[in-house]
């Protein structure tokens, strides 16, 4: 996975490496550029304050932006590999959280003078000269690479020691045993402890204005930067030396990101293959991929990331319409924990929402009020369709990257069933809306919109106000058709049985029901207009759960006779339309249990537009 995301990022560092810069951040604090050869003084051209939660000081990069774009290069150089204190060169304190004898970085927060709760400024001042003395015997974690690897049975000692670092890290150990360097450590450290004192007293003027780190540097050249960073993190850059193997004059190892396979942590190591480490790559390879994560990182966490795997990447845009794409997803630690490859881009939507129930809507003019049948729509966009699903099934529940979402419960908003629900389908709906992958949701749009309807109708509709649950359900009938799952064949029923019982209903006549469809439709209408009766002001949650909870068609008649004994006093003797309902449903003999089709049918007589309530065209 990593090789495969790896190669389009290669290829674009190479044509510009400013790709890696370009994306880089620096974290909140104080930044200063002293050198050993002037007095110490913070003056606006050696500091800059970075405070990513104030637009005043975010301006600073305008401000200055030569000083910004250094401190950029010279940070990128210095910081601690992914952020791991276990990577510290102070250890086992992970005070100094700086990698080399130019920089000393310290967390606000333990700073002597300046700090609520300060570390000792003699404790500190030691672990500072402890860092210095480190960084001059720095050749000592090369041999850690060989030393504490597969072949860690036969220890590197005397002339074998130079050999090794001969043939795999020359340039780098010439660098680290050059007298000049060696002077330069010191000088330096003589300079921030000799002037301690002074340059926390230049601090303590600014110590109000920011939060995070005080890092210092010492000014030096970009190239001496970039060699000390090469002599810090080859040594670290693994995860742990342990599986580093030695191939052809190559070294390669496990990468420190997106994996922890340590002696604290063995149920990470594989063990059904003959190797133990899931993959290994190039040391050259591996900084790559610490790069590669650092700018994953600056896309964002906790969303989907597309990356193309044919279009030349340059470092902006990642991925391009109708272009085949990895899908990653990073979670807190910076780590991939979902992957898939997508051979296609999302295809085009063609999606029709239809007012099969005929849902009125209100129109406010000014002081009066009118109501307008709701005209089908056409949806061509995923993220519109996203939102009109999660507004009515999950009550706006379901944003950005909800894949790993868990609502929260909340007693006749989101209920446990309602949160169950959701985590059923999530994974299926996110593919689906943002990939445009139907495979999965077409096998349980059917039955999850059915229960999340019944389950809302259940416990969060307050008495008979089922105004947004009909929207659910002509949203549910149109998932049915768009996947061909029979949502049309519902949606013509309903229509027909509307008209019949329009038609019916109005004669003075005994009139029966034909079927099933009408049977249960008519049921679902007389339970709504039965509840609509009472007179209360305040109408209890789950009003119409003794009718769904009906088995079968005997116990729903026995409910709906159970209700009407209850409101029977509130409906006219001279209702005909009520009383030829009644005896259809009353007088029809059926063994279907209350499933699928028929239940579909009750819902839509719950939910659709009551013909009781319809304005008649002739007076009784």
């Amino acid at each position: 996975m990593i090789k495969d995301m790896l190669k389009p990022y290669k290829e674009a560092v190479s044509k510009d490496k400013d790709v890696i810069l370009d994306n880089y951040t620096l974290k909140d604090g104080i930044y200063i550029l002293l050198s050993p050869n002037r007095p110490i003084e913070i003056t606006n051209n050696n500091y800059l304050i970075i405070n990513r939660k104030s637009k005043e000081n975010e301006m600073d990069e305008i401000k200055n932006p030569e000083l910004y774009k250094l401190f950029k290069e010279m940070d990128y150089c210095s910081v601690i590999l992914n952020d791991d204190t276990n990577k510290c060169i102070d250890l086992p304190a992970k005070k100094i959280h700086s990698t080399n004898w130019m920089t000393l970085f310290i967390k606000k927060d333990i700073c002597p003078e300046i700090a609520k709760e300060p570390i000792n400024k003699e404790e500190l001042v030691e672990l500072i000269n402890g860092y210095y003395e480190k960084i001059k015997q720095s050749e000592d974690k090369f041999l850690e690479i060989y030393n504490n690897s597969l072949h860690k049975e036969h220890k590197i000692k005397g002339k074998e020691k130079d050999e090794f670092f001969n043939k795999y890290f020359k340039e780098q150990i010439e660098y680290i045993r050059k007298p000049e360097r060696i002077q330069k450590i010191e000088k330096n450290k003589q300079f921030i402890i000799g002037n301690f004192d002074k340059i926390i007293e230049n601090i303590k003027k600014f110590s109000n204005e920011f939060t995070g780190y005080i890092k210092i540097f010492i000014e030096e050249s970009l190239d001496t930067y970039n060699l000390e960073n090469e002599i810090y993190m080859i040594p670290r850059i693994f995860n742990v030396n342990d599986y580093n193997l030695f191939i052809d004059d190559e070294i390669y190892g496990l990468p420190a990101n997106n994996i922890t396979t340590n002696s604290k942590k063995p149920y990470l190591i594989l063990k059904t293959m003959q190797c133990s480490a899931p993959f290994r790559l190039k040391t050259n390879d591996v900084r790559y991929s610490k790069n590669y994560f650092e700018w994953l990182n600056t896309q964002g966490k906790f969303k989907e990331i597309k990356l193309d795997y044919y279009h030349e990447f340059d470092g902006t845009e990642p991925h391009k319409r109708n272009n085949s794409y990895y899908s990653i997803h990073l979670n807190k630690n910076s780590e991939i924990d979902e992957y898939d490859n997508i051979p296609f881009d999302k295809p085009e939507l063609k999606f029709t929402l239809f007012n099969v129930l005929g849902v009125m809507e209100k129109i406010e003019n000014g002081n009066s009020s009118t109501k307008v049948m709701l005209q089908d729509e056409q949806i061509v966009d995923y993220k519109k369709l996203q939102q009109k699903f999660s507004e009515n099934f999950f009550n706006n529940r379901m944003q950005g990257y909800f894949k790993d979402m868990e609502p929260d419960v909340k007693t006749n908003e989101f209920t446990a069933q309602m949160k169950a629900l959701f985590i059923l389908g999530r994974d299926a709906l996110y593919d689906f809306f943002n990939r445009g992958i139907d495979v999965s949701v077409k096998h349980i749009v059917n039955k999850l919109t059915m229960d999340i309807i019944i389950e809302k109708l259940r416990n969060t509709v307050q008495g008979t106000n089922t105004w947004r649950l009909a929207k659910a359900y002509n949203l549910r009938v149109s998932f049915l058709k768009y996947f061909e799952l029979g949502g049309m064949d519902v949606a013509d029923r309903i229509k027909s049985t509307m008209d019949n019982l329009r038609r019916k209903l109005k004669l003075k006549e005994l009139v029966i029901c034909e079927n099933d469809d009408e049977f249960y439709f008519v049921a679902g209408q007389l339970a709504y207009y039965l509840f609509s009766q009472s007179e209360s002001d305040k109408k209890t949650f789950g009003l119409f759960e003794p009718i769904l909870n009906a088995k079968n068609p005997i116990q729903l008649k026995r409910r709906l006779s159970e209700i009407f004994a209850v409101y029977k006093h509130a409906i006219s003797i001279d209702n005909i339309s009520f009383k030829n309902a009644m005896a259809m449903v009353m007088g029809y003999e059926t063994t279907n249990s209350i499933k699928d089709s028929n239940q579909d049918m009750l819902l839509a007589g719950i939910l659709a537009n009551n013909i009781f309530y319809e304005k008649k065209e002739d007076k009784q």
